[in-house]
């Protein structure tokens, strides 16, 4: 006998389409266990085998435990295979809390050496005070759509390039 619910409130109550309303340890007792598995890709799935091995996301302590795994730490696992585990969690369990928006735990330069962050701040002022990318291009000996890329990245991460310099110190 499969067990659809409707809503779920803060209270942890579970109000099932009949009207019938229980909490959510009586539901999850007597709900017949999801195969979850099939609604993830492959890689999902080895990232999960991965990580923690064999679990099964009916056990609410597996689920717990994935639901919180901040998974872009993971080798082969992205933001479309976070977005693919969190779906799946947030399908059959919409109650259990889920880790934040799946960023990436560290900043994406903290291996940038100092000097490149310098460098690259010297060519943003350069283009900001109105050097064009020809000029800039060969002050710096790049191309000069290197040149662009650098700008466009340093308006898009400007502040976590001052956060990696801080981290250099």
């Amino acid at each position: 006998m499969a067990l659809e619910f409707e809503k779920y409130e803060a209270l942890q109550v579970i109000t099932l389409k009949d009207g019938t309303m229980m909490t959510l340890e009586e539901f999850e007792d007597q709900r017949e266990p999801v195969d979850w598995k099939r609604y993830l890709s492959l890689r999902a799935k080895n990232a999960i085998a991965y990580t923690f091995g064999d679990v099964d996301l009916n056990d609410k302590g597996y689920r717990e435990l994935v639901a919180n795994y901040n998974w872009l730490q993971v080798p082969n696992c992205g933001r479309k295979s976070y977005h693919e585990i969190m779906g799946v969690i947030e399908q059959f369990w919409p109650w259990q809390k889920r880790h934040g928006k799946g960023k990436k735990p560290v900043s994406r330069f903290h291996r940038t050496p100092k000097e490149m962050i310098y460098r690259n701040m010297r060519i943003y002022e350069d283009r900001l005070s109105g050097m064009t990318l020809k000029a800039l291009g060969e002050k710096y000996n790049l191309h000069k759509q290197t040149i662009n890329v650098i700008c466009y990245r340093f308006e898009l991460y400007g502040d976590e390039y001052l956060e990696a310099l801080e981290s250099h110190d």
